[in-house]
Order: structure tokens, then sequence, then C-alpha cells
């Protein structure tokens, strides 16, 4: 209860009550046991019954399986779990060794934080995520800066073409899905490109892991869209400035 594991069969491990031994789900299907509670089983010399059944959980790194766990009741007088409502704090330390000491016990008092030796085995991704986070930024930053200069361009290049379609009637709207569509040509070729790289990358990455996630189709799609939507938006607001010229004035340019 103090680490929040799940019970699948049985009951847990709790003061006063008779030896036991709890497996965990992986160690019931390694052992072939159809009906686990009640059996007995041989641990570090004890024999003792199977009392429950854990519900599989983490306690190494995600990318390994779960393996086989048991559990039994051992002296508190060499460790102690204590789950707290609040954070971690040298303060905190120092009220569980008072408590620690208060009931006598001769081991030296050390204390450790789950949460910091689990942060521990995933260090790597922590790092790697904020690398990653930063360079995306950045990266988005630079492309949406490339995106802003290719429509200015493509503007630039056929301005007396965009000249004559307006003296000729084209609305602003037409002439923004004119220009518009060259940029989302080269957008989605980009797109392609950038998707299919993306997703070898990332599943040669996952496949790392045991337990892990699949490629984020839907997030990718949403990012496109977002990208292709600020691409239209980029097409009307340049053909919107460009209209305020003189069409005369424009095809007059060398």
């Amino acid at each position: 209860e103090a680490l929040g594991i799940d019970m699948a069969l049985g009951e847990p491990l709790r003061e006063g009550a008779p030896p036991g031994v709890l497996l965990n789900e992986t160690a019931v299907r390694h052992l072939a046991l159809a009906d686990p509670i009640g059996e007995r089983l041989e641990v570090d010399g004890l024999d003792l019954p199977i009392v429950g059944v854990m519900k599989d959980f983490h306690f190494f790194s995600l990318h390994d399986p779960v393996p086989p766990l048991y559990a039994y009741t051992r002296s508190a007088e060499s460790n102690l779990i204590v789950r707290t409502t609040r954070a971690w704090t040298p303060e905190l330390a120092d009220q569980i060794s008072a408590v620690w000491e208060q009931h006598g016990t001769q081991t030296p008092f050390e204390v450790r934080s789950l949460a910091t030796e689990l942060g521990t085995e995933y260090r790597e991704e922590v790092q790697l995520s904020r690398l990653l986070t930063t360079f995306g930024t950045v990266a988005a930053l630079i492309a949406f800066m490339g995106l802003f200069t290719m429509v200015s361009y493509v503007i630039t290049r056929r301005r007396k073409e965009m000249s004559i379609r307006r003296i000729l009637g084209a609305s602003q709207s037409h002439l923004a899905w004119i220009i518009g569509a060259e940029s989302v040509v080269v957008f989605g070729l980009a797109s392609v490109a950038a998707v299919a790289l993306s997703a070898i990358v990332g599943q040669a990455w996952l496949d790392e892991f045991a337990f892990r996630i699949g490629f984020p189709i839907v997030a990718t799609c949403l990012l496109l869209l977002t990208v292709l939507a600020t691409t239209v938006l980029l097409s009307f607001y340049h053909v919107a400035s460009d209209s305020s010229r003189n069409p005369a004035a424009v095809l007059r340019q060398p």
C-alpha cells in the first residue's frame, strides 16, 4: 500500500498477519500456477504460502521487460518504506530519522527517495527530451521564417502575373490560392520526406524499450495542418500587402 502497488489476487502483506509471500503476475506465469493463492513456495530458505498476486509494475528501467518478482514479510529493523504527502525535503528526512531512532533500532539511518532512484534510470531520456525540445523550438522558428521568406519570394517572382490577373478582375482570395498552391506543393514534398525520416528514426529509438508508445500519428498530422494553415495565412497576408501596389506601375518595372 505504501508503494501504491495494486493487487490482482489475494491480500497485501500486513502487520501482524501470518507470514506469506507475494508474487507478481509475471512470476505466476513463469511458474505456471493456475490458482496461486495457497500454494507454498520456498523463498530464501523459508517455506511460505502464496497469499497474494501483485499486478505487474516496473521496478527496473522501461527498457527492460518486467521480470518475475516475489516479496515477503521482513523485519522492519533494517528497512522501512514511508509514503509522504508532500515534497521530499531534508527536514522531512530528519523527522523520519527521529521516528527511526525512537523505535530503538540499531541499524544506522540512511534515507533514499524512490523518485530520485527512478529518476536516475531515465536521466539520459530526460536530457534527450530537453535537447530535442530546444532544437525543435529553434528549428520551428527557422522553418516559419523560411516559410515566410518562401511565400514572399513567390510573390516577388510572380508580381507581374498577379498584377495582370488583378487588372482582369481576379479577387484577393483567388490570387492567394494561386500563390499558396505553389507553396503547398513545396511544403507537401518537404513534409513527406520529414515525416518518413522522423518515423524511421523515432521507431528505431522506441524499439529500445520493452514498453513504449506508438509513433504519434495524430500529433504529426496536427503539426502538418498547422504549418499548412500558416502557409495559407501567409499567402493571404502577402497578397493583401501587395494589392496596394499600382498594377500599371508594377508592369512598367523591368
